[in-house]
């Protein structure tokens, strides 16, 4: 008879509540990336609570576009590599001799969740705007409308395969409870049988559908559309290879991403989501050269005015970030018509793009920083750069040695005065 001693009973029992924490920790972490992901390729929660400091297409500091295009091609790279290294069946035989069967499904989750969350959490802006949607566009909030169906198809087709197999905790779950592990039909899924792969479609949409398209956002939707494109080739044979006729008598029966209708519909949509951006962008950009050119003449009469009097008149309140509003006509009416009795500004200035404000549109507000006032004009340009809320017309007065940085406010089109 052979005895088994309490102490390696215990350390048994330690070892299989380790394993299991390590799966579960694996599939949480897995779980929790995408909703990070989406507010991150999405610009979301930004615009009155920006807790979330990085996204896609704006973060607290911008680095040079040389290097923000480096570190991020990196980023991307590791994660296909991950995704496409491990998984090829040669390099499958490499590692699986040192990790156990139960444990290996985990074990690529833990390291895609490392370079998924890496991308996320170390992404280098680079907001160049390609597109952008006027802020005050019906489309800006439409455009959501697809871009959550986007992702829930990717939940329903993700959960269709079982969650808990694809972050690898049913597989643990099996070795936990000494059970022999039964694989899952991913062709008897309730979405299977309309589309070999509906998770990619709504990957595809997800990525492209933004009222604000930037270089950066550009980069990484043409890098994961052309990595999945590729990724869904290799496969599909490897599943043919592995699962044979089964395999290949569903492939010649369902379409790979969804039914011709919804991919043509995607596809449509698609294009016109950049046909109207772009063609927005372009009138926008030339009421962006009237508009700067507009801030600089104001930014000009403001300082004669103070070389005149020893102070700046009146502006719209301190830190009254609503200048722009109607009810705010009279404080803008005033500035206007102090600026010409004082023969500094020949004549009223209006935002091009506000004709419905009647001519509000540009803002002179006082600020304290660090006990000092600062004095800064600005307008609403949705072309040139998105603001710190991941919309356009935001502008970012900020602390530099005590004082408001004439750098850092003119990159988002805000002019700080002397």
């Amino acid at each position: 008879m052979v005895s088994v001693s309490v102490s390696d009973t215990a350390q048994s029992n330690l070892l299989r509540k380790a394993g299991l924490a390590y799966g579960v920790i694996a599939y949480l972490m897995a779980i929790g990336f995408w909703p990070l992901f989406i507010c991150f390729i999405g610009n979301l929660f930004r615009i009155y609570e920006p807790w979330l400091e990085r996204t896609v297409s704006v973060a607290p500091v911008i680095l040079p576009t040389s290097q923000a295009l480096a570190i991020d091609v990196a980023l991307i790279a590791a994660f296909a590599l991950h995704h496409s290294f491990l998984a090829r069946p040669a390099i499958k035989k490499i590692w699986w001799r040192f990790v156990p069967e139960p444990f290996r499904r985990a074990t690529f989750s833990h390291l895609a969740n490392f370079f998924a969350f890496a991308l996320v959490l170390a992404w280098q802006p680079i907001p160049i705007v390609i597109w952008q949607f006027d802020i005050y566009s019906p489309l800006r909030k439409l455009i959501l409308l697809p871009f959550g169906i986007a992702w829930l198809m990717l939940l329903i087709g993700a959960a269709s395969f079982n969650l808990a197999a694809l972050f690898g905790l049913r597989q643990v779950w099996f070795w936990y409870q000494g059970r022999r592990y039964e694989p899952i039909d991913i062709t008897t899924g309730p979405i299977y049988h309309m589309a070999r792969h509906p998770e990619f479609l709504g990957v595809f949409v997800g990525v492209w559908f933004t009222p604000d398209m930037t270089a950066g956002h550009l980069l990484l939707a043409v890098s994961f559309t052309a990595y999945s494109l590729i990724a869904l080739r290799v496969k599909e044979r490897e599943l043919a290879k592995s699962l044979g006729g089964q395999y290949t008598s569903y492939l010649a029966k369902v379409p790979m991403l969804g039914p011709r209708w919804a991919v043509a519909t995607a596809l449509g949509l698609g294009f016109g989501v950049c046909a109207i951006g772009l063609l927005e962008q372009r009138q926008q950009t030339q009421i962006d050269a009237q508009a700067q050119s507009d801030l600089t003449q104001l930014a000009q009469a403001l300082g004669a005015y103070k070389a005149k009097h020893g102070a700046y008149p009146p502006s719209h309140g301190t830190g009254d970030w609503e200048c722009e509003h109607p009810a705010l006509k009279a404080r803008y009416d005033g500035l206007m018509a102090a600026l010409q009795a004082d023969g500094v500004l020949a004549g009223p200035l209006g935002h091009p793009a506000r004709a419905d404000k009647k001519g509000l549109g540009y803002c002179f507000a006082e600020f304290a920083v660090d006990g000092k006032p600062v004095h800064i004009v600005w307008g609403l340009l949705p072309s040139t750069r998105l603001g710190n809320a991941g919309e356009p017309g935001g502008c970012r007065p900020v602390k530099q040695d005590g004082l408001c940085s004439a750098t850092r406010a003119n990159h988002d089109f805000c002019l700080c005065l002397p």
